[in-house]
């Protein structure tokens, strides 16, 4: 998986909502999968389960998410941008493309900030060990 990860992350963006149509009309960037790829990736360098090119990998995939999806507004509120407000399967969710694209994309829901912030943690760590 983190092979994966590792090679379908979009250059300056993180991971795409559909990861592996990463051109199709609608996709795109989507926040709180990115950084619970960051987590994972960052904490298993940390916990020597994965060599040092994944940690390298973890920081610069960190930094597009600062990049790409921290807002500072004038006043200094900081938002996390591009979280998909729903996802998941059943309950009338069928999965498809079209299902994915129709979900609403919000900013600041916990299912984003919380593994944000838990990369943020791995991260630091992983900064401390170079």
């Amino acid at each position: 998986m983190a092979d994966t990860l590792r090679e379908n992350r979009a250059e300056d963006k993180g991971w795409y909502q559909i990861t592996d149509l990463p051109e199709a009309p609608g996709n795109y960037a989507e926040s709180s999968a990115s950084s619970m790829f960051v987590y994972m990736l960052s904490k298993a360098v940390n916990r020597g389960y994965l060599g040092e090119s994944y940690g390298q990998a973890a920081i610069a995939a960190y930094r597009d998410l600062v990049d790409t999806f921290i807002n500072v507004e004038a006043s200094g509120e900081v938002s996390l941008t591009n979280i998909c407000a729903v996802a998941g399967l059943g309950f009338g969710r069928d999965g498809s493309y079209g299902y994915y694209m129709s979900e609403p994309v919000i900013s600041n829901d916990p299912k984003g900030t919380g593994p944000f912030i838990m990369a943020g943690i791995q991260i630091s760590q992983l900064l401390n060990q170079y």
